[in-house]
C-alpha cells in the first residue's frame, strides 16, 4: 500500500473516503454491519476494483469491499456483521499486494470510513 495516511500497522487511509487494509495472506472480510448483498462478483464499473462485494445496510448506507480473492456470499443474501462475506486478495488491474479496500456511501455520497475503524481491526 503506497500513499495515504497510516492509521495503524496495516491500515492506510488512502483518501477521505476509503481505507486499504494490507495483509500478508488473504484474510476473512467481515461486513461493517448487517445487510443484504447487492453484488458479489466482478465490479461492473471498474476493472481496477476486481472481485467486489457491495452490501446494502438500509437507510441509504452501502459498503463496498474491493480486491477480494474469494466470496462467501451471493447477491440477495442476508448477511450478519459477525459472519465473513469474503477473503481479501489482490484482484483487479494494477493491484500490488493482498489487501482489502473499503468504501462506504450514504445515499450515494462517499463518507469517511474512519468511524468504522474498530470493525476493520477485528
Amino acid at each position: 500500500m503506497t500513499g495515504g495516511k497510516t492509521i495503524s500497522e496495516n491500515i492506510k487511509k488512502v483518501r477521505a473516503s476509503a481505507f486499504d487494509r494490507g495483509h500478508q495472506h488473504p484474510e476473512l472480510v467481515f461486513p461493517i454491519n448487517n445487510g443484504t448483498v447487492v453484488l458479489a462478483g466482478p465490479n461492473p464499473t471498474s476493472n481496477r476494483a476486481g472481485k467486489t462485494v457491495i452490501v446494502d445496510h438500509g437507510n441509504g448506507v452501502q459498503s463496498y469491499y474491493l480486491h477480494l480473492s474469494q466470496f462467501f456470499c451471493k447477491k440477495g443474501d442476508k448477511i450478519r456483521k459477525n459472519k465473513p462475506i469474503a477473503k481479501s486478495g489482490n484482484s483487479g488491474l494494477g493491484i500490488s499486494g493482498i489487501h482489502l479496500h473499503l468504501t462506504i456511501k450514504i445515499y450515494g455520497a462517499l463518507i469517511d470510513p474512519e468511524r468504522f475503524l474498530d470493525s476493520l481491526r477485528e
